[in-house]
């Protein structure tokens, strides 16, 4: 059953760029069928015995383990306690997602495998995109197209996030299969412009910057050439974009100048107004809607992962948040300053997750995106993936901190 449970969670990732867009009857998006599906085979293996036993929680699962209990409790206090539960329900079912993916995934390897079941995953969005684009079927918004439907700035986003995973495959990834990965990267860029999403623009071009600076390991004429080549494409996508589409990447300076970000400023400063009728403990998990009524006049999304936090959960529930995030960057950070003392310590992993949670941090400033799936598996991946640095004479001493297996 352990195989079972793992392959259902490879289906999973493969399907978080899109999960969203598709619904299953009775129960909801796609996503959350998988990860019920996989919480059941994960049951009967545990009880089964043989090979199977529990690990010790990671650092970063105890800390969201806390942060998803201070949600939980936020229902008690919550300014429309409906919604409040069903955010809690949503945390929970995200923390036995991670736990999952920490209990099963025990090796390197099959961490490889959970980046390429993403990859492959994209690839399917990328397409479904550029499908739209050349039959015209665009979104709510003209000359903007997106996967199945979904949102075009989420679908972007995911995209953006899969640039520096593919820079990383198509670099040390099996030779075999290193072509399918590169034509990723331009394919990636093609499907970011032809969403229309400027925060899809600005994610995944530091991304691809950062990516080629510190994945790539070739010399600079190389980087020199293949930025050259990625230029290009971008070119001749822009010939091909809508002229809706051109104007909107166009007024990046513009939006960023006076702060308006198509109307998110207002709702950012109706936020931190919010804020402060509930400075302590928050408007309750999920109210931020409820919360920016009173201020703004009408219920809106927040567009900030961290503003959404501080405004549902106070200051404590944000620090848990952000001390998670720390604790999955962490032994990352400290293996790249530990390669500035010894340079012939080269740790492939470190560089990735550097640029890969660099490119998180970016894409959850203008998306909702505490209760996505792919927030929390990035998160648990970095956290999975430190093997290699357990292996590091110099840091023995994390897996007593709670990096250990």
């Amino acid at each position: 059953m352990a195989s079972v449970t793992r392959l259902v969670l490879l289906i999973l990732v493969f399907t978080l760029p899109f999960e969203q867009a598709i619904e299953v009857p009775g129960i909801g998006s796609l996503g959350r069928a998988l990860g019920m599906l996989a919480a059941g085979s994960a049951f009967l293996a545990l009880i089964a015995g043989g090979r199977v036993r529990l690990r010790k929680l990671s650092a970063f699962l105890v800390i969201m383990l806390l942060f998803v209990l201070a949600a939980c409790t936020s229902v008690v206090w919550a300014l429309d306690r409906a919604q409040a539960l069903v955010s809690a329900t949503t945390y929970v079912q995200l923390w036995i997602m991670a736990w999952l993916i920490w209990q099963f995934f025990v090796t390197p390897e099959m961490a490889a495998r959970l980046r390429i079941a993403y990859l492959l995953g994209v690839w399917v969005t990328v397409g479904t995109v550029v499908v739209h684009f050349l039959t015209n079927h665009a979104t709510i918004d003209a000359g903007r197209y997106s996967a199945f439907g979904a949102n075009a700035n989420y679908t972007a986003l995911g995209i953006a996030i899969a640039i520096p995973i593919a820079l990383d495959a198509a670099v040390y990834g099996r030779i075999a299969v290193r072509w399918l990965w590169a034509l990723l990267v331009p394919a990636c860029v093609i499907g970011i412009a032809f969403t229309g999403s400027r925060e899809g623009l600005i994610v995944g071009g530091t991304g691809l910057l950062v990516g080629l600076l510190l994945i790539v390991r070739i010399r600079t004429v190389g980087k020199v050439a293949v930025a050259a080549g990625l230029v290009l494409v971008v070119v001749l996508a822009a010939n091909w974009l809508p002229k809706d589409t051109l104007t909107r990447f166009t007024d990046v300076g513009q939006q960023v100048a006076t702060a308006n970000f198509s109307g998110r400023g207002k709702v950012w400063k109706a936020g931190l107004a919010a804020w402060l009728y509930h400075p302590a403990m928050g408007a309750g998990i999920g109210n931020f809607g409820a919360a920016v009524t009173r201020t703004l006049g009408y219920p809106s999304a927040s567009h900030n992962t961290f503003l959404a936090l501080l405004v549902e959960l106070g200051p404590l529930g944000l620090a848990l948040f952000l001390v998670a995030m720390a604790t999955a960057a962490w032994p990352h950070i400290v293996h790249g300053l530990r390669r500035l003392r010894d340079p012939t310590d080269d740790p492939r992993i470190t560089r990735l997750y550097l640029v890969v949670l660099l490119v998180l941090v970016l894409a959850l400033l203008p998306a909702n995106w505490q209760y996505e799936r792919l927030t929390w598996f990035l998160l648990s991946l970095a956290t999975l993936d430190r093997a290699v640095l357990l292996r590091s004479p110099g840091t023995p001493w994390l897996a007593g901190v709670g990096y250990g297996r």
